[in-house]
């Protein structure tokens, strides 16, 4: 029908101006009604059906097989025996079992109403702390267990030392009458010393020092630091106390903090050369953060009643803001913007700025012999670190709490003097501005710590002439001026 429609339009349509019949209008309308009220049925192949019978899929292990039993002060063997029984099982009991169970636990008192004797046999194994295991349709019960478990820790130990302060005075001998030195009475020292060394830092032997508390007497395990292999020899409750400590190692050290950190220097206008005030700016900060100075401060500025500084801002700090109102004290410079992640209580490091060399010893050795004479120079170098460095070592709790502890140190070089003796030795001596301080925050989460106060004098150059081409060489000056700069350090926590 829809080619005799196509001849019945084609027809109508290549007779232009022509009027078709009566008979060819209504055979036309005739079967565009039938074909606009047809419904064409697009035949599908028939699925054959199957002739196998589809496998139906149960599991028959014989420890799924529910029971009720109730026993009262019954011997362990007899109530092993009927579980056997009634799963249709052979049991082996080891010999070992009867010398290890006390007999004060000999006999059993349980009620239990349909569950699997699966369930039944553990509970009993529980109680006499023995060790199932079922093979080819034999029970066998012993009495210690043994398990294989991946640690998936990383064998890289670190190790951080922090020494600070001492003795500021120097001690320094004073010349006597007689060309001898005479020890000086006075000293001004402070130090702090912190230690992360190999043996605290090392996972494994932290888990091989607490295994040896975990496990019994007859207890074995060979730990494969290589492969981040543990295996396990003990009674099922040992054993099983094993797995509970590995999976508290695991939570804890899969943890993740990312810090966002900012490192910033402020070259302090005339009418903030004290620094900056933050306690000023704390008060900007409020409304929804809240600001904790929470810390521990080892840091001394030029101002009196503003020590160095570490504060923790919670709620929902703006890095943007506290930038704005930083340049009202003077000009910014951004010294690193780093980005780390760091595994609970391992150490990191940053460190940004230039290794400068200078020769810290020159030897002049004269050889005479019998016609010439021989000089050799010898040259001992070192070096001197022009930069910042930032240490961090953070701690997590269960209820992801943070412990940081943080350890800023900035060093300027501010010049390497040549000093002579006689004609051929010579030796260079360094002279570096340090800013130092050590602080242990709390935080939490998606909080901002920021440090401050550490204030340092700094001579800046500049170079005078006179405006005259020929006469600028000669008619020139340098003049000194004196700069305070202030080193902030902003870093965001984060846990991944």
């Amino acid at each position: 029908m829809p080619f005799i429609l196509f001849l019945l339009i084609s027809f109508l349509t290549n007779c232009t101006g022509k009027i078709p019949s009566p008979e060819t209008e209504r055979t036309y309308h005739k079967y565009k009604e039938i074909l606009e009220n047809a419904t064409v049925e697009v035949s599908k192949p028939k699925e054959e059906k199957s002739h196998f019978p589809q496998p139906l899929f149960k599991d028959l292990s014989p420890l799924k097989k529910p029971i009720t039993v109730a026993f009262h002060q019954e011997n362990y063997e007899d109530i092993l025996f009927f579980l056997a029984y009634e799963s249709g099982l052979s049991l082996v009991i080891d010999p070992e079992v009867k010398r290890e169970i006390p007999p004060e636990k000999e006999r059993i008192t349980l009620q239990i109403k349909n569950q699997p004797v699966e369930e039944v046999l553990k509970k009993i194994c529980e109680i006499l702390d023995v060790h199932y295991r079922l093979d080819r349709g034999i029970l066998y019960i012993g009495p210690f267990e043994e398990k294989l478990i991946n640690l998936g820790f990383l064998p890289v130990i670190k190790e951080s030392r922090t020494s600070m302060g001492g003795d500021v005075l120097g001690n320094i001998g004073q010349g006597g009458g007689s060309g001898t030195l005479a020890t000086s009475p006075l000293k001004g020292e402070y130090s702090i010393n912190a230690e992360l060394n190999k043996e605290s830092l090392d996972l494994y032997k932290a888990l091989e020092d607490t295994l040896a508390t975990v496990l019994s007497e007859k207890g074995l395990y060979n730990l494969n630091k290589l492969t981040g292999i543990l295996y396990v020899k003990d009674k099922p409750s040992k054993v099983r106390a094993v797995e509970r400590l590995i999976s508290e190692f695991k939570k804890i050290y899969a943890k993740q903090i990312i810090l966002d950190a900012q490192i910033i220097e402020i070259e302090l206008n005339k009418s903030h050369n004290l620094g900056v005030d933050w306690f000023e700016i704390t008060n900007y900060l409020m409304g929804n953060n809240r600001v904790s100075f929470n810390t521990l401060d080892l840091g001394i500025t030029t101002r009196s009643d503003q020590p160095s500084v570490a504060l923790t801002i919670s709620g929902q700090p703006n890095v943007n803001l506290i930038l704005n109102l930083l340049k009202e004290y003077g000009e910014l410079k951004v010294i690193s913007n780093p980005k780390i992640r760091v595994l609970h209580s391992q150490p990191a490091l940053i460190s940004v700025g230039t290794s400068q060399a200078y020769i810290k010893e020159f030897k002049r050795d004269v050889t005479t012999g019998t016609a010439t004479s021989t000089i050799t120079y010898t040259t001992q170098t070192s070096s001197v670190f022009d930069g910042i460095l930032l240490g961090i070592t953070p701690y997590i709790t269960e209820e992801d709490q943070i412990f940081l502890h943080i350890v800023p140190i900035k060093s300027d070089i501010v010049e390497l003097k040549d000093v002579r003796f006689g004609v051929d030795y010579f030796i260079t001596l360094p002279k570096i501005n340090l800013r130092e301080m050590t602080s242990i925050v709390k935080a939490r989460p998606n909080d901002l710590i920021v440090i401050g106060g550490l204030i340092l004098d700094r001579d800046k150059a500049a170079e005078q002439r006179v405006a005259i081409p020929l006469l600028s060489e000669l008619f020139k000056k340098n003049i000194y001026e004196g700069k305070k700069a202030e080193l902030v350090i902003l870093i965001r926590i984060r846990i991944d």
